[in-house]
């Protein structure tokens, strides 16, 4: 028995696999919704699966699409209290948001438990008009499906997903197991022997007449992007016309080559084409310290929850950035070490007019010096794009002259954003090339305030980072206990942000309960402390501690290689060899 599961979140993917450990039939589990789902069951099938399990919106397309029986992963009444358990620290309006037997199971669930949270009842078709309703209605939280939780941060509403727990995935398993049975005795009839391309370097998608897209491959890029710009290029109307299109698109995947061609069929006219990424943003994920994030990749979840802090210091600091996101000036990311000033970069541009062009994220303190060069070779910035170089006093003076000239240039820019990874001290030369970039970004500032200070965020965060986890790993917290709810409000956060991230994530990976324990914390905090007080990671390896330990002392000595080599003990040429 041949089973493919597909699931719309990655932390149903983990719990599938340790359920799937005492099952007998041959299961094969990736991540894919909707469309990306739908890709993944048109291969299996070409592949010869006999049960395709998925969930939601993604189990009912693929049974429309595909000649593969679908058993779908329920989400249970108790699914649906350890949700809206988790939500009761958020104090938002509230709704629930999905398919009948969502909604009406969520209602029924809301009423007995006495809670006062509206349940709407959607198609999938008219989601996003409902949900555009709802806003105007005042509700800024939404639960519901990866379907209507991703519309609803597209919206600049809160989304919380209806994640499927251990009952439901172990019921699937079931129902896969009694279908199979059945198709054994009718797979003559059921089944259809079809192949299909699985595997290119190449991007490749086919549409019908009607331009909907009847098969994609995994290199294809985000279809509602790439679809919006064949759209911008009349690539349809062309291939219609002469039979062929070629050409560069520019969108949110940076670039792409493109060739499109008119298939002949009897029966239909089929529309192929094939797609290759742009080379330098090719080149540019291949530089170590380097990341790109396309409009399409953002994160939209630490952006809505930007939008709702309730911490007067950060309403200080979001009111800041959305004044930043409207100006086009050069501009300095301050604060200490964990408060997420790269969130906070990525914050503001997809805020301002160049949302729909690429952030750039360099870190000079892991970019190879040997590699500057590459950002600015001829096309590989977008200039309408951002530019963000964090830990800007790492890198060598001759790498801050590279980055001076090429701002001082005379061709279009992206906007140039920095942080440091000390603070600006008044022993940098002023003709240096550093003091020049200070003083062009540093005129423009905003300050992140320590996570000390922003008592009013720190539950809400935790509770973002706990449904994170849930998702990622498969766990099924609720939340804290109030013992540890006072703990958190009570600690010093020397990491900050990091430093709560990395301690929720471990309390989650660790307890087997549905709540994080007070017990569980305290050690953690113990543990993170000792970390921060002495900027030395001690839960990592004894290869990872002793990297943080080398890196510590090389920027405290200036990155002058010979002091550091010195003040540890070893000579140049280990330390070189340590530091790769």
């Amino acid at each position: 028995m041949k089973v493919l599961a597909i699931a719309p979140y990655e932390g149903l993917k983990e719990l599938m696999i340790e359920l799937a450990e005492k099952e007998q039939f041959d299961l094969e589990i990736e991540v894919g919704d909707l469309q990306a789902g739908l890709r993944l069951a048109r291969e299996a099938f070409a592949d010869g699966v006999n049960v395709i399990i998925s969930r939601g919106g993604t189990a009912e397309m693929i049974q429309k699409e595909v000649l593969v029986p679908v058993v779908e992963i329920e989400i249970s009444g108790y699914d649906i209290l350890r949700v809206l358990t988790l939500t009761k620290n958020y104090n938002e309006k509230t709704a629930i948001v999905g398919f009948p037997q969502i909604a009406h199971g969520a209602a029924a669930v809301c009423d007995v438990m006495d809670m006062d949270i509206s349940t709407y009842v959607t198609d999938g078709d008219n989601v996003e008009s409902l949900l555009v309703r709802l806003k105007t209605e005042g509700y800024r939280m939404i639960i519901g499906d990866v379907v209507t939780v991703n519309k609803a941060e597209q919206l600049g509403l809160s989304g919380v997903l209806l994640t499927s727990g251990r009952e439901s995935v172990l019921k699937a398993f079931q129902n896969a197991k009694k279908i199979h049975e059945l198709i054994e005795r009718m797979k003559d009839e059921l089944i259809v022997p079809h192949r299909i391309v699985k595997e290119s370097s190449t991007g490749f998608v086919v549409y019908d007449e009607q331009e909907k897209s009847i098969f994609s491959n995994n290199s294809a890029p985000n279809l509602a992007a790439f679809e919006q710009m064949l759209q911008e290029k009349n690539a349809f109307l062309l291939l219609k016309e002469k039979g062929f299109f070629q050409g560069e698109l520019r969108t949110d995947q940076y670039s792409w080559q493109v060739e499109g061609e008119r298939l002949n069929r009897s029966d239909r006219m089929l529309y192929s084409f094939q797609i290759k990424s742009g080379s330098s943003d090719v080149k540019l994920r291949e530089v170590q310290g380097v990341t790109i994030i396309h409009p399409f990749e953002k994160n939209m979840t630490y952006m809505n929850h930007m939008d709702m802090v309730k911490s007067e210091p950060m309403k200080n600091v979001i009111h800041e950035s959305l004044k930043l996101s409207e100006m086009d000036e050069n501009f300095e990311i301050q604060g200490r070490i964990g408060t997420e000033k790269e969130l906070l970069a990525e914050y503001i541009h997809f805020k301002s007019r160049r949302r729909h062009a690429p952030l750039l994220i360099v870190d000079a303190l892991f970019i190879p010096e040997q590699q500057w060069d590459r950002l600015f070779e001829e096309n590989t910035i977008p200039p309408d794009g951002t530019l963000y170089v964090k830990n800007i006093d790492c890198a060598k003076p001759e790498q801050h002259k590279m980055l001076l000239q090429w701002l001082l240039g005379s061709a279009p820019k992206a906007r140039l954003v920095t942080s440091w990874a000390k603070t600006f001290e008044n022993g940098v030369q002023e003709d240096s090339a550093l003091y020049q970039l200070y003083q062009i970004c540093g005129r423009l500032h905003i300050h992140i305030p320590d996570l000390k200070e922003r008592g009013e965020d720190i539950i809400r965060l935790t509770s973002l980072l706990i449904h994170e986890c849930n998702e990622k790993f498969g766990k099924q917290i609720v939340g804290l206990r109030p013992e540890a709810e006072q703990l958190l409000r009570a600690s010093a956060w020397p990491g900050n942000i990091d430093q709560l991230r990395r301690i929720v994530h471990q309390c989650v990976m660790q307890t087997n309960t549905a709540y994080v324990e007070v017990r569980d914390l305290e050690a953690e905090l113990y543990s993170a402390d000792i970390t921060y007080e002495t900027g030395i990671n001690l839960q990592g390896t004894l290869e990872e501690i002793e990297q943080d330990i080398i890196r510590k002392i090389f920027i405290e000595e200036n990155e002058n290689q010979t002091n550091t080599a010195k003040r540890l003990g070893i000579n140049r040429t280990t330390l070189w060899r340590k530091l790769k």
